[in-house]
């Protein structure tokens, strides 16, 4: 019986981790105009495998409004490159199965300008993502909608669009 243990090879080791399940997490917007210079909005973290996630994380960061009210705590700051914006950070040791959210209630008041809204979002075993969403705030709808890591827009070009 030999007693030294020998590499396996990589392309085996990658195909073990491949085959490991993992859930997908994801982030929904739905808007509610609820007046002139106001909407509602739900922001809900999702998970879209029927791996549960576990130890779900995630920043919401609002560019290009006035004001935010929610029951959580949004802090102002002054992001020397992106310009000024609202954060909320939330890390909990909740599981996340499929089919259930965690939804985040929120009223804005806009600018009568398109706004942006960031969600990022991590969980044990998964890697860092997140999405951007460019809102009209005369229609309550969402312009675009984009990969954080994905795409070729990137937040900071969303940004100049704008005209932050």
């Amino acid at each position: 019986m030999e007693t030294e243990a020998k590499p396996a090879p990589h392309g085996l080791v990658q195909a073990l981790f491949d085959k490991r399940k993992k859930a997908e997490l994801n982030a929904e917007i739905t808007i509610k105009k609820i007046s002139n210079i106001g909407h509602e909005l739900i922001i809900s973290i999702v998970n879209k495998a029927s791996t549960p996630a576990d130890k779900v994380s995630f920043i919401i960061d609002l560019y290009n409004i006035l004001s935010v009210e929610s029951k959580d705590q949004y802090d102002e700051i002054l992001d020397g490159v992106l310009g000024k914006k609202h954060c909320y950070t939330r890390s909990t040791s909740q599981i996340l199965p499929r089919f259930l959210d965690m939804p985040n209630y929120l009223k804005i008041n806009h600018k009568f300008k398109p706004y942006v809204v960031l969600v990022a979002y991590y969980a044990k075993d998964l890697d860092f993502n997140g999405k951007y969403f460019l809102i009209d705030p005369i229609n309550a709808s969402i312009i675009s909608e984009h990969e954080w890591f994905n795409e070729e827009t990137s937040l900071r070009e969303l940004l100049n669009e704008i005209n932050l």
